[in-house]
């Protein structure tokens, strides 16, 4: 093979893969709904302002007068809302308190949708769930779609979360 025939060789064959690879990219999106592009724009935003949240540390939305904080669960992000504050002892005797979790991605990364809303009391001490438990949760909501978010209430709480950044408790 000669030396010009060698480089052109050379140049095609990352060319190729990189075509390739671009129109894996773009078949990909393409396939996608409208709605899920709109729910992936709103949860890489959430995502992106939750990642700069103080951790630990609660917020009250002014507007709503909910309880907001941001959690890291070893790498997993995710944001709880409340209507009682969290920290307050007399929060022990409120037998229906509800917390709303919702889980964000890893640290490094946004989840791909749907985001998942979960309600549980605020004082469960409870056993964490089972895998099987998990799997059945899991299975219900791919019938139903009861815990899935839409992209509306996705910018909402981006919205409520900025609003309780700028007026801590």
């Amino acid at each position: 093979m000669t030396a010009i025939g060698g480089r052109l060789l050379g140049a095609a064959v990352p060319a190729a893969f990189a075509a390739g690879i671009a129109a894996a990219r773009w078949k990909h999106k393409r396939g996608r709904s409208a709605e899920e592009t709109a729910q992936r724009a709103a949860i890489r935003d959430l995502w992106g302002l939750a990642r700069t949240f103080p951790t630990r540390k609660l917020f009250r939305d002014p507007e709503t007068g909910q309880y907001l904080g941001v959690d890291r669960h070893h790498t997993l992000l995710e944001i709880a809302v409340s209507d009682v504050e969290f920290t307050d002892p007399a929060t022990d005797r409120i037998p229906d308190a509800i917390v709303t979790s919702y889980h964000l991605g890893s640290v490094w990364r946004p989840m791909p949708p749907p985001i998942m809303r979960m309600h549980r009391p605020l004082n469960d001490a409870g056993p964490g769930r089972t895998w099987e438990e998990a799997g059945e949760l899991l299975d219900f909501n791919e019938r139903t779609g009861a815990m899935d978010t839409t992209a509306e209430e996705l910018a909402d709480l981006h919205a409520q979360l900025k609003r309780a950044l700028h007026h801590p408790c």
